[in-house]
């Protein structure tokens, strides 16, 4: 599968096979758009970030649900990725701290 985010502010993720949309991410919070996006190395994650933090949500659309957010910034959140073995997030914001978080439990781990 690959992940994409746009600029109406939602991320979607897309059969690599089929090339259809198999679910779209949505922001919860009013007036904050979704900024970026990755996908998880074993594909069951997707992470999204938008303004002060990242979330990861359970790509499978029959489950759908909540995501976890991961809140810790006091500024919008540039960049996050994966570990290359899913167990962390890594994030980066526009307050000038870096954080690593533990993809299972959303803890902050280091800033």
């Amino acid at each position: 599968n690959i992940i994409t985010a746009c600029d109406i502010g939602v991320a979607q993720l897309w059969s690599a096979d089929s090339g259809e949309c198999i679910r779209t991410f949505t922001e919860q919070r009013q007036g904050v758009r979704v900024r970026g996006a990755a996908l998880h190395p074993g594909g069951r994650l997707v992470l999204t970030i938008a303004g002060p933090c990242a979330q990861l949500w359970l790509d499978d659309a029959a489950l759908g649900g909540p995501p976890r957010a991961l809140e810790g910034h006091s500024g919008d959140v540039l960049a996050a990725t994966f570990s290359a073995d899913g167990s962390h997030v890594a994030t980066a914001s526009r307050d000038g701290t870096a954080k690593v978080w533990n993809t299972k439990s959303g803890t902050c781990l280091s800033t």
